[in-house]
């Protein structure tokens, strides 16, 4: 729904009736919109950390552990692109500390991890986290 009609459209009332469930139901498990939002955010989170993490191999060498790592993002996010658009929207929204601020991050860890090892290994030079990425997510 987030995604169909944006965060401000989705009543507890509407959501409500999408789900087949009264008002006071969703009450009973949340204490208003936002906890419900941010408790479905962080739930995508940890479903994408996990499948995002299935790509994670640093035994292989950089080059292949990295290629392996954005097959998997590419898969994860065309496999289920409700999901990756409710994050998108909940990543730029007012909701986004709530949503971060606990979140563990296995995935970017790991990545840390195939990092340190390319570097420790001489396959690559030591770059900034940010400027690493900024490269490699460039198009050709």
């Amino acid at each position: 729904m987030v995604v169909k009609y944006g965060i401000e459209n989705c009543s507890i009332k509407r959501i409500a009736e999408a789900c087949g469930v009264s008002v006071a139901t969703l009450y009973i498990y949340y204490k208003d919109k936002e906890d419900l939002l941010v408790q479905i955010a962080k739930e995508e989170l940890n479903k994408r950390d996990t499948i995002l993490l299935d790509g994670v191999d640093d035994s292989l060498p950089f080059k292949e552990s990295l290629w392996l790592v954005w097959q998997t993002m590419a898969i994860a996010g065309n496999k289920d692109r409700i999901a990756t658009e409710f994050i998108n929207i909940m990543r730029h929204s007012s909701f986004a500390s709530a949503i971060f601020k606990d979140q563990t991050n296995k995935f970017h860890d790991a990545l840390k991890t195939i990092l340190k090892k390319a570097i420790d290994e001489g396959q690559i030079r030591t770059l900034p986290y940010a400027i690493f990425w900024a490269l490699a997510t460039l198009s050709n």
